[in-house]
């Protein structure tokens, strides 16, 4: 297998939120302000099928190429069954493009498509190499498009075996090469800078999302609404407005999820405040916001469950109104 770098390692060192408060450090992680992270490279790897969502070459599975954790044996088990009974198509050369999780709008957008984005540069004639049930999701279709990245889809109930495949290993979650994303985020917006002065407010609504609600949204919206604010079903627009709509904004509110992966799209200096669980300690959307330099505050609210993963939560309303009037301030 060759491999060759791409972008190199470098080590971060993060300043806190805007807003941080040393009663919340057990919340966050050493790495999430200091951390050394991995070079990207470009793996060539010869005789390979791809088969129920892993890269096998001959009978050996190269899972951090698709997974962010080693499957379980049962499932490299029935994998390898697979492998050998299935019905199998055949690609010359192709660019790895699944992995698991590849639904989520966040990590097809920071994990999958910067990386192919890379890889297609160095490689342009060659497709991307997806399962057919990808087509289903409007943000993978419309970034593809909106790339003019061509694509290979097999049926995912199949295999197919590619003779040439380029791929990359996984990233640890939330831990962003600065090079990769800066380059990602050029191809992006076509290597232009947005000439407009951000000027809108905007919140967030999960109101479609099946988890991670506002159980008191309505209030919280009202007292947004006065200060100037949008609500934004993201759902409701294609993936070219909602780059501009970010490149427009300078205070986003949201909830953590997965739309907060579009402040990548908002211009340098610009504000997120995360609305999280008071038990979350996941930090993705403070580390985007640090690699864009953004400036970032959190809002930590009780939850209905201790699995922040899933609860929604109850915004304290004052709380909320002096972090707003403290962002909008700087």
């Amino acid at each position: 297998m060759e491999s060759i770098e791409f972008f190199s390692k470098h080590s971060i060192s993060y300043a806190v939120p805007e807003n941080f408060n040393e009663a919340d450090r057990w919340l966050f992680y050493d790495e999430n302000f200091s951390f050394q992270i991995p070079a990207v490279h470009l793996k060539v790897l010869s005789g390979t099928t791809i088969c129920n969502g892993l890269v096998f070459q001959h009978s050996r599975p190269f899972f951090e190429l698709t997974r962010h954790k080693r499957p379980p044996f049962v499932d490299l088990f029935k994998a390898a069954i697979k492998l050998q009974i299935s019905k199998r198509g055949t690609l010359d050369v192709g660019i790895l493009g699944l992995q698991d999780w590849a639904n989520n709008y966040f990590h097809w957008m920071t994990e999958i498509l910067p990386r192919i984005v890379a890889m297609n540069h160095q490689q342009p004639s060659i497709p991307v190499v997806i399962p057919s049930n990808y087509l289903k999701y409007p943000f993978i279709v419309e970034s593809l498009n909106l790339l003019k990245i061509d694509i290979k889809t097999f049926d995912v109930r199949q295999s197919i075996k590619v003779n040439k495949l380029y791929a990359t290993a996984i990233p640890h979650v939330g831990r962003f090469n600065e090079g990769l994303m800066h380059f990602f985020l050029d191809k992006m917006l076509g290597g232009t800078a947005s000439n407009v002065h951000p000027f809108r407010c905007i919140y967030i609504t999960r109101g479609k999302a099946k988890r991670r609600g506002v159980s008191n949204e309505e209030a919280v919206f009202d007292l947004l609404k006065e200060k100037g604010f949008e609500k934004i079903v993201l759902e409701d627009l294609h993936l070219k407005n909602q780059i501009k709509l970010f490149q427009e904004t300078r205070v986003v509110v949201a909830s953590h999820g997965a739309g907060l992966s579009n402040s990548m799209f908002m211009q340098k200096g610009q504000t997120i405040i995360e609305l999280k669980s008071d038990n979350n300690r996941y930090w993705c959307y403070f580390s985007l916001a640090r690699v864009f330099g953004l400036k970032y505050y959190y809002s930590l609210n009780r939850g209905i469950s201790t699995n922040h993963r899933d609860a929604d939560i109850t915004v304290d309303i004052s709380r909320l109104e002096t972090l707003v009037d403290k962002a909008m301030e700087n």
